[in-house]
């Protein structure tokens, strides 16, 4: 074990721990995604106790040994990621106001037109659901990462995604509850957890800080229990999907733990070979953002190329023309350092810019809240596991249908938003209208 390295992983657990705790109390949804990053910090620190290592590829008959100087590199970069981060979405997120959100989890909801997008989102849960799993019925993990499948009743159902989040800022549960059943049931079905990241990651995250902005102070321990507990289920289905895609070994581990080893791989061969790919995953993130544009102008969109492909050919050797599709996200340290090297680090102050300015529109109203939770949930997770273009996936179609639905039944809620309401206030006691002294009358 090589203590330098050791050190400087626990000041990278220490960092990202410290940033978790810090968003929480000022109820920042940027929490999320250092809750995630502390995750992948702590396997990151085993690595580096654990030393260097081999892995066989399959598709060419060979090992990749990582050695002790990849390891300690990986750990300084990753260091240095996250510190760049955290400058980055502590600066943005001071702008446009003071330090803690400024929202309130306890949203009312009376607008009747309002209400009618509710509804029709909620319709294209109905519709999408049944539509969708006639074509994944007979489907698996293989099927969907293949793209057979990707229809129009699957962008139905992830746009009425936002249904889940508006019921549960309205203290609708069981609602909220029903809405997320045909996700959490696609992702136990294809053992694709990128489903549950729509409605019950959002959902889990709205009770953890209704929870903490009733109990602004003290109570730490309870305010522990209830992350603790939405983590857990969260990590249950995913440790399901996880097990489904490799099949039952009689292994026992964390979601994705692996996936350190595979970053320390492509450190590892980019670092011999000193291949980057540039642009290419960045081109492809804002193609998916205007892709419906291109389409609807009969234009078509150029080949471009996503890391986690090239990736699967560093870490397993898959040959490129493959019939059949490998995608290995291996973190976004591996991702901006495959693109640009060591620049690449200027990444990290674009997520940490893009997520707190995103978080900071979510704030103006309860509407945008709603609209954009679960669209914030699935981007900011595939940021961090390295599927860069994967995350702005959702923006062909869904967001947009999203958007039209709202902005045809109440176009004031996004056009011109307001603050969610407030929590109401408590309850003051009524005084007998008998015994309140009346002024004495004058004799006139």
């Amino acid at each position: 074990m090589d203590w330098t390295v050791t050190s400087i992983a626990v000041v990278n657990v220490a960092l990202c721990g410290w940033r978790t705790v810090s968003t929480l109390r000022q109820q920042r949804l940027i929490s999320l995604v250092w809750l995630l990053i502390t995750y992948f910090a702590f396997f990151l620190l085993l690595l580096s106790v654990a030393g260097p290592f081999a892995r066989w590829r399959g598709f060419i008959g060979d090992y990749v040994h990582v050695r002790s100087e990849t390891i300690g590199f990986a750990c300084q970069y990753a260091l240095g990621f996250n510190a760049l981060f955290a400058l980055s979405e502590s600066l943005f997120g001071r702008l446009g106001g003071g330090r803690r959100a400024a929202i309130s989890w306890e949203v009312g909801g009376r607008e009747r037109r309002l209400r009618v997008a509710h509804w029709v989102l909620a319709a294209l849960i109905v519709i999408g659901t049944p539509l969708y799993w006639l074509t994944v019925e007979t489907g698996n993990y293989d099927l969907y990462v293949n793209y057979q499948g990707s229809n129009w009743a699957m962008v139905f159902l992830w746009a009425g995604a936002p249904f889940a989040t508006a019921c549960a800022l309205r203290g609708r549960y069981l609602l909220a509850l029903a809405a997320s059943i045909p996700f959490v049931l696609f992702a136990w079905h294809l053992q694709v957890r990128s489903f549950a990241l729509l409605t019950a990651v959002p959902v889990a995250a709205i009770l953890v800080f209704r929870y903490a902005s009733r109990r602004p102070r003290g109570n730490l321990l309870g305010k522990a229990l209830v992350v603790l507990v939405a983590s857990g289920i969260l990590l249950a289905v995913s440790a399901y999907a996880t097990v489904g895609k490799k099949g039952t070994h009689g292994e026992i581990a964390l979601p994705d733990s692996g996936l350190v080893y595979g970053m320390n791989i492509v450190f590892e061969r980019a670092w011999e070979f000193r291949e980057q790919t540039g642009f290419e995953t960045l081109g492809k993130y804002a193609l998916n953002l205007v892709n419906p544009f291109l389409r609807l102008a009969n234009v078509t969109p150029p080949v471009l190329h996503d890391n986690p492909v090239y990736i699967a050919h560093l870490i397993d050797g898959v040959p490129q023309g493959y019939p059949a599709f490998f995608h290995y996200p291996t973190l976004w340290y591996s991702d901006a350092y495959l693109s640009f090297g060591l620049p690449g680090l200027w990444l990290a102050v674009l997520w940490g810019a893009l997520l707190s300015l995103w978080e900071r529109l979510m704030w103006r109203s309860a509407t945008l809240l709603e609209v954009f939770l679960p669209f914030y949930t699935w981007h900011a997770y595939m940021l961090v596991r390295g599927a860069t273009a994967i995350a702005s996936v959702p923006f062909a179609y869904a967001v947009y249908i999203v958007i039209i639905v709202v902005l045809l039944t109440n176009p004031r809620a996004l056009l011109k938003p307001s603050r969610p309401s407030a929590a109401p206030a408590p309850a003051t006691a009524r005084v007998p209208a008998s015994s309140v002294r009346q002024p004495a009358r004058s004799g006139v």
